[in-house]
């Protein structure tokens, strides 16, 4: 019997262009080759999971878009279960947008978008997914109240913890104790484009 794994946290539509260096501020260089990819730390935990057995559901939100509803379709495709991700009315999904050198170095920016409505009331909502899982996973593209509040609630019903501490902010001392595996890397990559 598989592993019951939920994977809380982004969803993003990755817009990558890969150069042979990054671009000094004023200056335009143009790129090798672009990609919208479906992708957020949260989508591709979610989407490794799966292909490695894992009996995975996803937490999270998206927006009423195209970007949305496509990224849903391949999360189920990959064999996440979708079915608790909520949509935002009049939001737009998350979008990085990632320029990558020829060292495979890379610069993001993230505009949130409804990744910012995965809160605490939503995943109260589905305490009960998170109760009865062997792990949940997180990152840090989502709120920090809602990490923290998971985080505690994962750990009042033994259910083991993992987060990738990506994108770098303080976590608390009181989050880390209540952390069973904590996955930093000193690079951070777009993971999928599943």
């Amino acid at each position: 019997m598989s592993k019951q794994i939920i994977v809380l946290g982004s969803i993003n539509a990755d817009h990558v262009l890969q150069l042979d260096a990054f671009p000094s501020p004023g200056q335009t260089l143009a790129g090798k080759s672009y990609q919208i990819m479906s992708g957020g730390k949260g989508a591709n935990q979610a989407v490794a999971c799966a292909r490695q057995g894992g009996n995975t559901r996803m937490l999270a939100a998206m927006g009423d878009d195209e970007l949305g509803t496509n990224i849903s379709q391949q999360l189920s495709e990959e064999g996440v279960d979708a079915t608790n991700i909520k949509t935002i009315d009049d939001m737009e999904t998350g979008v990085a947008l990632i320029f990558v050198n020829c060292d495979g170095e890379n610069m993001i920016g993230l505009a949130t978008g409804a990744n910012h409505y995965c809160d605490e009331h939503y995943v109260a909502q589905n305490h009960e997914l998170i109760a009865q899982s062997d792990y949940l996973l997180l990152q840090q593209e989502i709120p920090e109240g809602t990490v923290e509040y998971a985080v505690d609630l994962a750990a009042n019903h033994q259910t083991i913890v993992v987060l990738n501490p990506a994108p770098a902010r303080d976590i608390s001392t009181s989050l880390l104790n209540n952390v069973d595996i904590i996955t930093p890397r000193k690079k951070q990559h777009s993971m999928m484009g599943f």
